[in-house]
């Protein structure tokens, strides 16, 4: 029945969540945008929360920004992302 979307929990363009028929989470983050926006996409997902303004990779200096992703058993995950700069967690 369609293309199964309804069945991907949060969805905004669906990008990265098939791949050889499995059905999988995208995490999507937007440094230079006002305030970032990271959502992710698919079972569990949420959409766009704003974050503190992350500088784009020219104005970071070619510094990155962290993201750690923590899968637990029970399904309790947690995302952290650190910015290039101090004093930028979310």
């Amino acid at each position: 029945e369609g293309d199964g979307i309804a069945d991907l929990g949060y969805t905004f363009n669906g990008y990265g969540l098939h791949n050889e028929g499995r059905v999988r989470n995208a995490v999507k983050f937007h440094p230079g945008m006002s305030r970032g926006q990271l959502r992710v996409e698919g079972q569990g997902g949420f959409g766009n929360r704003s974050l503190f303004t992350p500088k784009n990779y020219t104005e970071a200096g070619g510094r990155l920004h962290t993201l750690a992703v923590t899968l637990r058993p029970d399904g309790r995950n947690t995302l952290r992302l650190s910015g290039a700069d101090e004093d930028q967690d979310w």
